[in-house]
């Protein structure tokens, strides 16, 4: 489905997207509007939590433009990669910007005296603060929002951000980046309220804020229809295809009532530090099948279970040296990861009214985009020029090998990228955004991950899955 249209039906849909922002009362710090005894107030409903996303980006922003500018980021890939996230901080404010008009929340008066930019650990872990800051506080305000097109734009930035914590989670302690700090029992990423976040943010946010009209969500228990239930069911299923290989590949041998695979010799044995990470991944995987498999409880309908799936894990040979080549599984793995986080993304606007389900799987949403991101860093430590985010669609999307390469015909696989080099989003121009000449095409596209349909993913898992898609 075409990127553009989705956007623009779902903007429909819900009533003029535009004219909402525009038409509501101002909430701004310029000229004193919207100033009460408790500080500025966001305003009201979904501009409320889009200004909220707004502050973060402010913050955020403002903060990388001070490390970059300290001069403690030497390394050249390293100063590409914070380069690209500023960029991408830039082009989501700007973004969010335009999109309240009237109603941005503007003028902060932000600060980072506390932060010792001279000491590079420091400097760091107060970048990987901030990125974990946003995905948690963004998780938690997408469940409460009313619009369908909203939240997934919200979600879109989600991903980014999550990418970003990922990376710098790495260089400061290689194989943390889904640490159990993020992640509850069930492996979902822990969201906190924006009133929560603000207070954390008080060292950095001058500008007294006052939190108090930001909708808080409402957790509805209700018996969910087929439809949902039929999203869960999917849900469940690429999960399943994710834990089987997984295991698979750390050596775990199918036991009775697991997935049916159809290859079952051994695979190429991983370096330790890439076997333990895959098993924190799989750990993940089977975290949320147990829990996507709780939400079944009470109704009529039976989820799938590991019996009635059968996989390919060559994918109809499209991954025919997966076992052989670590450069193909690496590769497999991150497209189903990728894929994975399309796909929950592309569901959450299906989701809107079920609050409670729709905060659980944009928590999930994130931690795939989390494996996503470490995925690309392993692959880029074996001569494939990648990065964390994804870059257009096509080759630079997947990777380009330098050295010596997967046997796989990638070209087949940039079905899973379509529109991944999108550069508009609801119609705003995200190339030059007000004026900021360094966002480029690469750049706009990178800011925002797109999303795909139920029906799209599942042509791509069709490869995958023989039996039971």
């Amino acid at each position: 489905m075409n990127r553009k249209k989705f956007i623009a039906d779902s903007v429909l849909a819900t009533g003029a997207f535009f004219f909402m922002f525009q038409s509501c009362k101002k909430s701004t710090v310029s000229g004193g509007a919207g100033e009460g005894a408790n500080g500025y107030s966001f305003g009201t409903g979904d501009i409320a939590l889009l200004n909220f996303a707004y502050v973060l980006s402010q913050v955020q922003a403002a903060f990388y433009i001070e490390l970059l500018g300290s001069g403690i980021i030497t390394d050249a890939t390293e100063k590409i990669l914070f380069n690209d996230i500023l960029k991408h901080e830039i082009a989501q404010r700007e973004f969010l910007n335009i999109a309240l008009g009237s109603n941005a929340l503007t003028g902060l008066q932000l600060g980072f005296t506390t932060i010792d930019f001279t000491n590079r650990k420091g400097a760091l872990t107060a970048a990987v603060y901030f990125e974990d800051l946003c995905v948690q506080g963004l998780n938690a305000i997408v469940g409460s929002m009313q619009s369908s097109a909203l939240l997934t734009l919200i979600a879109q930035i989600i991903s980014v951000q999550a990418r970003h914590g990922t990376y710098i989670h790495e260089i400061l302690q290689p194989g943390s980046f889904t640490g159990m700090s993020l992640l509850d029992q069930n492996s979902l990423e822990i969201d906190q309220k924006p009133s929560v976040v603000l207070v954390k943010l008080g060292d950095y946010l001058k500008t007294k804020l006052d939190s108090s009209s930001i909708p808080n969500l409402t957790i509805k228990v209700v018996p969910l229809p087929l439809s949902i239930l039929t999203v869960i069911d999917f849900a469940l299923r690429l999960k399943l295809l994710k834990l089987s290989l997984y295991q698979r590949a750390l050596g775990i041998q199918p036991v009775p009532g697991s997935v049916n695979t159809l290859l079952t010799q051994s695979f190429v044995q991983l370096s330790t530090s890439e076997q333990s990470s895959l098993a924190l991944m799989a750990t993940d995987e089977q975290n949320h099948v147990n829990f996507l498999t709780t939400l079944f409880n009470g109704s009529i309908v039976v989820p799938p279970g590991p019996t009635s799936l059968t996989i390919d894990i060559t994918a109809n040979q499209l991954f025919a040296d997966i076992t052989t080549n670590p450069q193909t599984l690496l590769l497999a793995v991150q497209v189903i990861e990728d894929t994975s986080v399309r796909y929950f993304k592309g569901q959450l606007a299906r989701l809107t009214g079920y609050s409670n389900l729709l905060t659980s799987f944009v928590n999930i949403h994130s931690v795939e985009a989390r494996h996503s991101a470490y995925v690309r860093l392993i692959r880029s430590s074996y001569q494939v020029t990648i990065k964390p985010w994804i870059l257009q669609n096509g080759a630079t999307a997947i990777g380009i090998y330098t050295g010596a390469t997967a046997q796989v015909n990638t070209a087949n696989l940039y079905n899973i990228y379509l529109n991944e080099d999108n550069t508009a989003q609801a119609q705003i121009q995200i190339i030059g955004i007000n004026g900021h000449k360094e966002i480029d095409a690469d750049a706009a596209s990178e800011a925002f991950d797109e999303v795909l349909s139920h029906d799209q993913v599942k042509v791509i898992l069709g490869a995958f899955i023989t039996i039971g898609i």
